[in-house]
């Protein structure tokens, strides 16, 4: 069970519990499917062990940086009032960003054996943001998830 205590919208303490069991990943599912594409994972894995950790690492670091940089260039594109045709190819180049970024995330996924790590962070950071989207901000949780 994870727990996590935050201050409702009066300030009184409240405590937010889940279980990690199938009811629990059903509720989740509408987060975890958000549109992600499904892939072939022997192909990166096959890319990871042809090219080596170190090197994919390295392109992870890479990939995460152009699109740092597409993010930048498409906001700037925003307020400088860019014309539509420029502002549809920078947020082109924004979603093939994502998409590098993906791929490679996924090769680390599996570098790192992270994935049922991944899915506890991921569920309880989503937990907290839910709880800190109900006490609108006013106060930050006051205890990690355990």
């Amino acid at each position: 069970m994870s727990r996590i205590t935050y201050r409702d919208e009066r300030g009184n303490a409240q405590i937010a519990e889940y279980y990690d069991t199938k009811a629990a990943t059903a509720k989740l599912a509408a987060y975890e499917d958000m549109g992600i594409p499904a892939v072939d994972t022997s192909v990166l894995t096959g890319a990871l062990y042809t090219y080596g950790e170190e090197p994919q690492v390295d392109m992870m670091i890479e990939e995460m940086s152009e699109l740092t940089k597409a993010l930048l260039k498409h906001r700037r594109a925003q307020y400088k009032g860019c014309q539509f045709n420029y502002d549809r190819e920078c947020v082109k180049a924004v979603v093939e960003e994502m998409a590098d970024v993906y791929i490679v995330l996924l090769q680390m996924i599996h570098l790192y054996d992270a994935q049922d790590l991944l899915d506890t962070y991921v569920r309880d950071k989503i937990l907290r943001l839910n709880v800190w989207l109900f006490t609108d901000g006013k106060d930050e949780a006051e205890g990690e998830t355990t």
